[in-house]
């Protein structure tokens, strides 16, 4: 976008990410937010820092390279997992849920398909949500209303007979999300219900450990 208004480059973006060891392929363009997000311990949020952490003398950015060479590793080995799991979901079951039976956090792990209306379930990578909804019997692509927020998914399904009635799902995700990257689709029936799958990219490039939180934000 900044190459197509004609934006000038910023070079101290490029001199700040330079320094914290990042191989940027195209400059920076126009205006820059720097943000610093932690990871541990969970759930991932944002964290404040000084102007005068931008100092190349700073501890920050002196740390900086070796923490995301680290960062970058543990994706690229955790990625590797990833696509190997999701082969071996999709030969047993198509796809799989976000976590196995017992909780635990996995890329797609096997999963029944939902059956009931406003059963769900859920799917991930490292940088990427998927959530598989079944719909009630006869919804057409006109009656659904996806809504996605910061952190939160809803969907809607216009009723006729109940102009009032409340979501079909309401949830409040783990951690944020990018609302403008998402996207939605009827993907097929399953035992006659509709199936909606809503993809959405993640705000932070992270595994989650649950779908949901708590509402007063303790992990479910």
């Amino acid at each position: 976008m900044g190459a197509l208004k004609g934006l000038p480059v910023n070079k101290r973006a490029g001199q700040i990410a330079a320094t914290c060891g990042l191989d940027v392929e195209s400059p920076f363009l126009g205006d820059v937010y720097i943000g610093r997000v932690v990871l541990t311990p969970s759930p991932t949020r944002n964290g404040n820092f000084d102007l005068s952490e931008l100092d190349s003398s700073s501890p920050f950015l002196r740390s900086a390279p070796s923490e995301n060479t680290q960062y970058q590793v543990a994706m690229e080995e955790y990625s590797k997992a990833a696509r190997a799991k999701t082969v071996e979901g999709k030969a047993r079951a198509g796809m799989g849920s976000g976590s196995g039976a017992d909780g635990s956090p996995n890329a797609l792990a096997a999963a029944a398909t939902p059956s009931t209306p406003g059963q769900y379930k859920w799917a991930q990578t490292p940088t990427d949500l998927e959530v598989t909804l079944a719909l009630p019997a006869g919804t057409l692509k006109r009656d659904v209303k996806v809504s996605v927020g910061a952190k939160s998914l809803k969907v809607d399904v216009k009723s006729s007979a109940d102009a009032n009635a409340p979501p079909l799902v309401d949830l409040k995700l783990f951690a944020a999300v990018r609302p403008d990257e998402m996207t939605w689709t009827l993907s097929g029936t399953m035992e006659g219900l509709p199936q909606l799958q809503v993809m959405v990219e993640k705000a932070v490039s992270v595994t989650w450990s649950r779908l949901e939180v708590a509402s007063e934000g303790q992990i479910l």
